[in-house]
């Protein structure tokens, strides 16, 4: 059977639920385990460090997912929005009018904007159209969605980087004060599309290096720019910063509540 279905033979003859979503020996992260990479939701504190990732999509379907970093250094994708692709087509404006809805947090148990400090997108979002002169973050930021910037570029090519960078994040280690197997990246359970979508990727059959692009990849994407961003700003040194990050973040919220008693006064 190895022989013959030698990419999906676990799918065909699963021994574990693992096994009966994964895409077999040519898995790009055979790492991947609902039991260590997936959380149950909960309420992110309000002074964790927010960001947001973008696959940009219309015919095809998008992608776009929200990050938190926690004060352990464990980064979690805590929503996500998506389309299918048998449903209607969504105008990029109206995403991010959607995204923007979205983006709340309970603070003191009232309703508030999240601060998200950036939305990474895929370059092919700041192109300009020919015809129009816009481009897709022209149409976001018209919804709402502010701050859009590229990922980073890397010497290596930016599909390896990703998933090299992905490998890091997924990486499990023993948590010694549960005695429990964890990982820097943690999942809500609610992020169904990524969830399902990782242990059907391929490696690239000409560069192991890569993943295979395929129907599966737009949430990996998106999630692998968000991470690529997160990981060459958490990477510098220390003296870099004059503050945390979480000293920044809550020096920026305490800033915005002072503008808005002032605009109510």
């Amino acid at each position: 059977t190895k022989k013959v279905l030698p990419n999906n033979y676990l799918q065909e003859y699963p021994a574990t639920i693992e096994e009966a979503f994964s895409a077999g020996e040519g898995t790009a992260f055979p790492e991947f385990s609902r039991e260590i990479h997936v959380c149950e939701p909960f309420e992110i504190p309000s002074w964790w460090k927010r960001w947001r990732s973008n696959d940009p999509g219309y015919t095809d379907p998008f992608f776009w997912h929200w990050f938190a970093v926690g004060d352990d250094g464990h980064v979690y994708v805590y929503r996500e929005y998506t389309r299918d692709h048998l449903e209607a087509k969504i105008p990029y404006s109206e995403q991010a009018k959607r995204v923007t809805a979205m983006s709340k947090m309970k603070v003191d148990g009232k309703q508030m904007d999240e601060d998200i400090a950036f939305t990474v997108t895929g370059r092919d979002a700041f192109s300009r159209h020919p015809e129009t002169g816009k481009s897709i973050v022209d149409y976001y930021f018209e919804g709402g969605v502010r701050r859009c910037i590229e990922p980073p570029r890397d010497r290596t090519t930016d599909r390896i980087h990703r998933k090299t960078i992905l490998h890091e994040y997924l990486k499990p280690y023993l948590d010694e004060n549960t005695g429990k197997m964890t990982a820097k990246l943690q999942i809500f359970r609610t992020c169904h599309g990524l969830i399902e979508s990782l242990p059907l990727l391929v490696v690239d059959e000409h560069n192991p290096e890569k993943v295979a692009e395929s129907a599966h990849d737009h949430a990996y994407d998106s999630v692998g720019m968000g991470l690529q961003v997160w990981h060459a700003t958490g990477s510098r040194r220390p003296e870099e910063r004059k503050k945390s990050i979480i000293a920044e973040h809550k020096d920026r919220l305490a800033r915005r509540s002072v503008r808005q008693r002032a605009r109510l006064l």
